[in-house]
């Protein structure tokens, strides 16, 4: 029996050179005469061991003929990828900037898409930040917040590596934060002098962009220099924005001014003769027969926290009534001093004293 030679060889590209080796054929009851090598882009070549430099990148179709000593022939035909360029990958997030100024306010999904004309991908790798290097397999979701560099490649399946790719990524999910600074110390939610107020932000990822402030409902204004506020009640809002979009939420704050000291009037006893608590004429000093009835009335735009009462600078009582009474009716003869210290809610004080003369021969 006459047997047709067994057609076998392999091959080993080295860039666009490729060597071809037919030792693996051979024939089952002869010996094989005869190598043609038909390489896909016209040339032809010889022997059981060949070469080839192609020219162009391309799939070749590369036959192998072979005739044996008894004349019989057979051949064989595999494709050659000649590719000498790497593969080229695309980085894709998802979603796209959805911040300012580059910056992402959310999570982000990291899509990496390879490609190759001619021998196709082998495999893709990343690596974010100093991590390790990962293979890609899937879209991967990228959290944490901060400026991130994610390095990656591609290999094709001819082992053309390319060149490491590199994008940043920034995330900022958080706002920022703003704190009012008033250059002077409240007594009771108030104060009693005129203040400064700095508006004070902060944002440890992107930054700062800017800072907006109203009072008392009024029109946003960029802030950009301390506040000066004198007497008032003044409603504040404020907040801020950072570089990456992120509004911070309205912060609320009531400033109460007041730095004018109340008014005390002291309604009795008043330039006259008083005789047992009734006014008899006028005089132009105050002179009292018999128990002494004090009767003040306080006035502050802001409302009055407390009067003091002191007769010969001794303290007989308070009120916390802006309209306020006391009697003095203990043994006296001559002059005395009634007197008044009005105090509002910011801590200003105000203080009114009068002379009186009086003859009262006796007490409770």
């Amino acid at each position: 029996m006459n047997y047709v030679p067994v057609v076998q060889f392999t091959y080993e590209i080295n860039g666009k050179f490729v060597i071809f080796d037919a030792s693996s054929s051979y024939d089952p009851d002869g010996y094989i005469v005869n190598y043609t090598w038909q390489f896909g882009d016209g040339s032809i070549g010889y022997g059981i061991i060949a070469s080839h430099n192609y020219e162009n990148e391309g799939r070749y179709n590369v036959t192998l003929n072979i005739e044996d000593n008894l004349g019989n022939k057979n051949s064989t035909t595999k494709m050659v990828v000649i590719d000498v360029t790497p593969p080229s990958t695309i980085c894709k997030l998802n979603p796209d900037i959805n911040g300012r100024n580059g910056w992402y306010v959310s999570n982000t999904i990291l899509v990496l898409n390879a490609t190759d004309s001619l021998s196709g991908i082998n495999r893709t790798y990343y690596k974010v930040g100093g991590g390790a290097w990962s293979e890609y397999f899937a879209p991967v979701a990228i959290s944490e917040e901060g400026n991130h560099t994610v390095y990656y490649y591609s290999v094709d399946n001819s082992g053309n590596y390319e060149e490491t790719k590199i994008m940043n990524i920034k995330i900022d999910k958080s706002p920022p934060s703003t704190h009012i600074f008033v250059d002077k110390n409240s007594s009771g939610g108030w104060y009693n002098e005129r203040i400064n107020a700095s508006l004070f932000s902060n944002d440890a990822i992107s930054g700062i962009n800017k800072t907006f402030y109203r009072i008392n409902g009024g029109e946003f204004l960029e802030y950009n220099m301390v506040i000066n506020l004198g007497d008032g009640k003044y409603f504040f809002e404020f907040f801020s924005v950072d570089m990456a979009g992120n509004f911070e939420e309205n912060n609320r704050m009531e400033i109460k001014i007041d730095t004018v000291s109340p008014e005390i009037n002291i309604i009795s006893p008043l330039k006259g003769l008083y005789v047992f608590g009734r006014k008899i004429f006028d005089t132009e000093l105050t002179f009292v027969i018999g128990s002494l009835e004090v009767n003040v009335e306080c006035y502050d735009l802001n409302g009055i926290e407390l009067i003091e009462f002191y007769y010969d600078n001794i303290y007989k009582g308070n009120s916390t009534s802006s309209t306020s009474s006391w009697e003095i009716n203990e043994f006296s003869i001559g002059k005395h001093e009634i007197k008044f210290i009005a105090y509002d809610f910011a801590g200003n004080k105000k203080i009114k004293s009068e002379e009186v003369y009086i003859i009262n021969l006796k007490w409770n």
